[in-house]
């Protein structure tokens, strides 16, 4: 048995292409607080598990589980208070302690596994000793990331570094004929800055269905607002700036409420802001910064647009790749723009933790074209072959 661990139905959306070609093979079972993902899951050939409400007394025994509660993704973002997050971290346990003591288990799939219920699935694969494997976007095209012990600071590379050492290397042609690839995906319209009108909806129904399914993980209501887009009228953006005549550090920033900045790095965006000034104010040039283009936090972006008033750094919505192919420097806390800044040679300061913070150009070949999945594309609609899931799985 394949047990796929599904937090909301976007992931559904890329593990459905994988259900037909393992359910040949192998039984596969989904586990999920998402009354959609649910009820989906009974137009694909798999079983699928809804986590409900727990009725037994709360207890935790086990400081590890407290610990992954209160520095959960949801706790940190004031999605849950500490006691829905407790109540839904044991659901999640209970359920599967349930699940997997009765069948027997090839692999559990988790996505990041920073959630509250990616961690209690971590902490009982690894009290019954169940095989598990971590998945995450790697942001290259038709690319995905694969690892036994975890996504970006958390990957088996990021504490073994050598083990890039030891994956075959590409040509160079090869490598740059990906690169040409790359540029042309990377010329349209970020899939991370889509349908957000559309998710806010869906999510609003889901959290009704959460109430009739008693299921659990249902977020603070005050989180839920349906509004496409913060508001970035206030936002003054230079891009009269000759970036290809003139001296500058770029500083993309990241989404404020995700799990590279929260949990993988002791710097925020305005922290990073800091660190880039100072460091271009010793170089005497300018500093440009770009403002994710996934950032939903209003609190967030106002707090940038104070910080450019007092500090006078330039704002740019210029597209990234001829904001890194211009730079004199790239600094980063530790988002793919990093990873890309290092494929174009570029000097990359890192402040978080990243998992290339160490790579060199023999590094990062291995790693896009040895390391990462080939031939699976996360925003992709088409099938997954069982050869490529197999791969993803690690089976």
């Amino acid at each position: 048995m394949i047990v796929f661990i599904i937090d909301y139905i976007e992931r559904f959306n890329f593990y459905s292409r994988m259900f037909t070609s393992l359910s040949g093979e192998y039984k596969v079972v989904v586990v999920t607080h998402d009354p959609i993902v649910y009820l989906l899951c009974r137009k694909f050939p798999c079983k699928c598990i809804l986590i409900k409400k727990n009725i037994l007394p709360i207890y935790l025994s086990d400081s590890d589980a407290d610990r992954d509660i209160i520095t959960s993704i949801e706790v940190l973002n004031d999605d849950f208070s500490y006691e829905q997050a407790k109540n839904s971290y044991i659901s999640t346990v209970h359920t599967l302690e349930s699940l997997f003591k009765n069948n027997r288990i090839i692999k559990c799939v988790i996505w990041n596994g920073e959630t509250l219920i990616g961690r209690a699935t971590t902490q009982v694969c690894r009290k019954l000793s169940i095989e598990k494997i971590y998945l995450e976007i790697s942001n290259l095209p038709n690319k995905m990331f694969s690892d036994p012990m975890g996504a970006n600071a958390k990957s088996s590379i990021f504490y073994e570094p050598s083990i890039i050492d030891n994956l075959p290397l590409v040509s160079e042609q090869q490598h740059q004929a990906w690169i040409k690839l790359y540029e042309d995906l990377k010329a349209g319209k970020l899939p991370q800055a889509q349908s957000r009108f559309f998710r806010r909806i869906i999510g609003a129904i889901n959290y009704g269905l959460k109430y009739l399914y008693a299921s659990v993980y249902k977020k603070s209501f005050k989180r839920f607002k349906i509004k496409s887009h913060p508001n970035m009228a206030n936002i003054i953006f230079n891009n009269a700036f000759d970036i290809k005549n003139e001296e500058y550090i770029f500083l993309p920033l990241q989404v404020s409420t995700d799990t590279q900045i929260k949990l993988n790095s002791n710097y925020n965006n305005i922290d990073a802001i800091r660190v880039a000034l100072h460091k271009a104010n010793q170089m005497n040039i300018k500093l440009l910064v770009k403002i994710h283009p996934a950032e939903k936090e209003q609190v967030s972006i106002n707090n940038i647009i104070q910080e450019q008033k007092i500090t006078k750094f330039i704002l740019t919505n210029i597209n990234t790749i001829d904001l890194i192919k211009n730079s004199t420097e790239v600094v980063v806390i530790n988002s793919t723009v990093g990873l890309e800044s290092l494929i174009y040679g570029k000097k990359v300061t890192v402040i978080g933790n990243a998992l290339y913070l160490n790579f060199d150009q023999t590094k990062l070949k291995k790693y896009i074209h040895s390391y990462l999945i080939d031939g699976v594309d996360y925003f992709s609609n088409g099938s997954i072959s069982l050869e490529n899931s197999l791969k993803l799985l690690k089976i």
